[in-house]
């Protein structure tokens, strides 16, 4: 069981195209603590909410997760064709946040700032946008 665990999430997140890196900000899971699960030294160590808040970043269940026919979904995954879009999933635009938000922490704005300021610009648009609105109506 505990090699099935550890090569299901090494797969589930090679598929997925996420690095570790990106999985412990998305999960809130230590990168570290990821790596050691995923090579097997701390598989017996891994927490039910870790492995829940890690499943979460793909949305998948544990039910899923553990089901029989898991891996065969994660094998055909893997050998389907790439899906070429040109449009990039939300997942890639989340990721794009989350980056933006951590290095605004790191220059000591707090989230809330970083949110503020961008709902402030969002609003200042809006009342443009209706500017010219009138104004094109008039």
């Amino acid at each position: 069981m505990r090699i099935d665990v550890v090569l299901r999430l090494r797969e589930l997140r090679r598929i997925r195209n996420v690095s570790q890196r990106n999985l412990a900000r998305l999960s809130g899971v230590g990168e570290k603590s990821i790596s050691s699960f995923e090579t097997g030294k701390r598989a017996e160590s891994l927490k039910v909410s870790q492995l829940e808040r890690m499943l979460a970043v793909y949305g998948v269940t544990p039910e899923q997760f553990f089901a029989d026919d898991f891996e065969q979904a994660i094998a055909r995954a893997a050998t389907a064709p790439a899906r070429r879009s040109r449009r990039p999933t939300i997942f890639v635009y989340a990721e794009q946040v989350l980056e933006i938000l951590f290095a605004a922490k790191r220059d000591g704005f707090s989230f809330r700032d970083v949110l503020d300021e961008a709902s402030a610009i969002l609003d200042s648009r809006r009342l443009a946008d209706m500017g010219r609105a009138l104004r094109g109506a008039a």
